[in-house]
């Protein structure tokens, strides 16, 4: 078991300050073999300032969120996942010592950087926006906590909406092999959409067969021509 797999059982048993002693040690030695923007180094970096901050020492865990923040900024041209954790992380240490302006400065920041990612999720989008309606709700601006719970709850939707489409487009599946199943398609699918979906599998699942079928006379045409 390596140092870093010590310190996530450790941490996770809520045993802290052991597991920044192996948290350190796994820091020291990506330090040593690897550069300081280095994926690994900046993830056992978030991981100590989680600690920190779960033990409710600030300082500590501000220094560890900057200095990812700070490999970033020497290399702006690499935008990884662990990057919009630091500025969300530090924002949420911000919102904790009451310091709101920071923490929606921060809390924008990475939802800038998330937009920079190839594979930016509306979870992750939702997730922000939520935090930074708390914030507002805390200082009392009630007008910005609205636009931005409205925003919030714009990218649940459309995030719930994506999985009823694909429990849906799953059902119809089992439907298609298993009539009778009808009951399982979710009702937020009117009578078209189901129609539509239905007739679209099955299009689908006969020009396969269809593709089987042509396939096999071709491969026997060519058997009984090579031994005729």
């Amino acid at each position: 078991m390596t140092y870093n797999n010590i310190a996530q059982v450790l941490f996770n048993h809520g045993e802290y300050y052991r597991a920044l002693e192996y948290y350190r040690k796994t820091l020291a030695i990506f330090a040593r073999e690897l550069s300081t923007r280095h994926p690994l180094t900046t993830t056992t970096c978030n991981s100590i300032a989680l600690v920190y901050s779960s033990i409710g020492d600030y300082e500590n865990a501000e220094k560890y969120f900057s200095r990812i923040i700070s490999a970033y900024e020497l290399d702006p041209e690499t935008v990884r996942p662990e990057i919009v954790s630091a500025y969300r992380n530090m924002a949420d240490i911000y919102y904790q010592q009451g310091k709101y302006q920071k923490a929606i400065e921060y809390y924008e920041d990475a939802l800038n950087t998330n937009e920079l990612l190839s594979d930016a999720k509306n979870t992750d989008k939702a997730n922000i926006y939520n935090r930074i309606a708390l914030v507002y709700s805390a200082q009392g601006n009630y007008e910005k906590y609205t636009e931005f719970k409205n925003e919030y709850e714009t990218f649940t939707s459309m995030i719930n909406k994506k999985k009823e489409k694909l429990f849906a487009t799953k059902a119809i599946e089992k439907w298609a092999v298993e009539p009778g199943t009808e009951d399982d398609i979710p009702n937020y699918l009117d009578n078209k959409e189901v129609a539509f979906e239905k007739m679209l599998y099955k299009e689908t699942t006969l020009l396969k067969e269809e593709k089987k079928r042509i396939c096999a006379t071709i491969y026997l045409m060519n058997k009984q021509f090579r031994y005729s």
